[in-house]
């Protein structure tokens, strides 16, 4: 029986997780502390209904075959996302090929079930199931994580992508050293989402290697996807070349359903109505910093 619960907010939406012992839960996800709410939400929550139980996850074993969506590592385990009719199914398996996470998602509910075998569930499979259910019930309302490191200077954010090993990480910190007022709101799964009709990005539970845990929000200033170069040159994106900068770096396995697919070109198509987006050719140094906040902020760097 499911007795106890914990409620966070992220990015302004409320996630309730019911679990047989909430205090496991909390001890296994201390970066989630900053974003604990205690409030009543006017607003239906995503609930999340967590509990031991090895013949659920047997059962769906012996169902009929699902589609697969799309399958991917998640260090030495494999996790898939599946579906049969408007059911979502996401699994994580360890090296023997056993089960060991089941996450269960309905389009349109807010009410999610993750089934997890005793003993085999690590923090990490926990937290990266609960950034995947965000990204579920996110992406229909404009709302989702994106691979990126981002900067808050004079109350506004950049948004740095790039592929793993691109720079993203070296280039903001060159920020918070050379660049004063400016830090660090996440260093790899920030939210995006639309308020007010405007792109904004919020901190949140997830910040990889980086460790950046901020529940705040700002609008965005720009988005920079940077490129490796023997030289630093910025170039303003427009139309296709805009859209194709954000859209790697949404979450990468919802590209692979034509329904999900179809709201994140409706959410990138709205945000780059709204916000402009670079290609930033780059060595790792201070001058590529200052070509960006002179591009962005239009303010020299003697003015800092």
């Amino acid at each position: 029986m499911i007795e106890e619960r914990l409620q966070y907010k992220i990015a302004d939406r409320v996630f309730r997780i019911f679990f047989q012992n909430s205090k496991l839960v909390s001890d296994s996800l201390p970066e989630f502390s900053l974003f604990q709410d205690f409030q009543e939400s006017p607003e239906s929550p995503v609930q999340i209904f967590c509990t031991y139980d090895s013949e659920s996850i047997s059962c769906f074993e012996k169902e009929p075959e699902k589609k697969l969506i799309h399958k991917f590592e998640l260090g030495d385990d494999l996790c898939r996302l599946s579906k049969q009719s408007g059911r979502y199914s996401f699994t994580i398996e360890n090296p023997d090929g056993k089960i060991i996470l089941l996450c269960k998602m309905d389009l349109g509910s807010s009410d999610v079930n993750i089934y997890m075998e005793r003993g085999e569930v690590r923090p990490s499979h926990f937290k990266f199931t609960i950034w995947t259910i965000l990204a579920f019930t996110g992406i229909p309302n404009h709302y989702a994580p994106v691979h990126s490191s981002v900067i808050v200077y004079k109350g506004k954010a950049i948004l740095f992508l790039g592929e793993s090993g691109t720079g993203k990480s070296t280039h903001t910190k060159l920020w918070t050293k050379l660049i004063p007022d400016s830090s660090l709101l996440n260093d790899d799964s920030p939210i995006l989402t639309i308020k007010d009709n405007f792109p904004f990005v919020y901190g949140s539970p997830w910040s990889g290697k980086g460790q950046c845990y901020v529940n705040s929000a700002y609008p965005v200033a720009a988005i920079v996807r940077i490129k490796q170069s023997k030289e630093n040159k910025i170039e303003l994106l427009s139309g296709v070349g805009a859209f194709c900068a954000l859209y790697p770096s949404f979450p990468p396995a919802f590209f692979k359903d034509p329904y999900f697919e179809n709201n994140i070109c409706e959410f990138i198509s709205a945000i780059i109505k709204e916000v402009p987006v670079y290609t930033l050719h780059c060595l790792p140094d201070r001058e590529a910093a200052y070509l960006v906040l002179d591009t962005v902020y239009k303010s020299p760097k003697e003015s800092i």
